[in-house]
């Protein structure tokens, strides 16, 4: 089974941190970001595709050093325009209909069990409850912990939300969705081809940590007390 990982933005709201480093090698708990996400894959993970951007050439260095047993591929992604263009740059890797994978957020921190449990799941989406006002994409489930619709809140909302985080168990027609727009942004996210796949393949939630996000150099020091 393959693990996508998506590591090509910079992370600019983490301000200096990130001026020499890509965000997912900014350390937490003694480790680059990056690195915890390898640990937490179980054995049945075989081959890891990463996509790079910012620094990418650093990100590519750690890890084949770092993992020098671990099968690795990586990509560039050319246009720094959100994660759904940035998804869709690995189409090439999947030949097989309907090949399961993982996907993976270069800025998520999953312990192995939430990977497990994840994989657990046909198809799954690693969830978290968030107490602060941040941009999120926001999930709607039903009384059975599947998924009803995912919204894209680029505006923060004042209400504790169930975040969508960046673990989720998927089959290669999601390449088959259409990338969309948002307008005011600027960028590819990827709600829209969720909900598409989600109508064709329901997705169980996995609960995470709750307020567990990385987005200013306040975070990183939170989690690391």
């Amino acid at each position: 089974m393959k693990a996508v990982i998506l590591a090509a933005g910079r992370g600019r709201r983490m301000g200096r941190l990130t001026d020499t480093l890509p965000k997912p090698l900014i350390s937490v708990l003694g480790k680059p970001i990056i690195h915890h996400i390898i640990e937490s894959l179980p054995p049945s993970i075989d081959h890891i595709i990463v996509v790079i951007g910012y620094q990418g050439n650093k990100i590519k260095r750690y890890l084949k050093e770092k993992f020098p047993l671990v099968s690795f591929s990586f990509v560039r992604q050319d246009r720094l325009v959100g994660p759904a263009y940035a998804l869709l740059q690995v189409k090439d890797f999947f030949t097989k209909p309907q090949e399961r994978f993982i996907l993976i957020y270069g800025d998520e921190l999953p312990s192995k069990t939430e990977i497990k449990k994840c994989l657990s799941h046909n198809y799954s989406c690693l969830c978290h409850f968030i107490s602060k006002p941040i941009p999120t994409g926001v999930v709607k489930v039903n009384k059975d912990g599947m998924i009803i619709k995912l919204v894209e809140h680029r505006k923060p909302t004042s209400k504790p939300v169930m975040a969508a985080g960046g673990v989720m168990v998927l089959n290669s027609d999601i390449f088959n969705y259409r990338k969309v727009l948002h307008q005011k942004s600027g960028e590819y996210y990827l709600t829209p081809m969720l909900n598409r796949f989600n109508k064709a393949y329901p997705m169980y939630i996995v609960l995470g940590q709750d307020d567990l996000y990385f987005t200013t150099p306040a975070d990183i020091e939170r989690f690391s007390k």
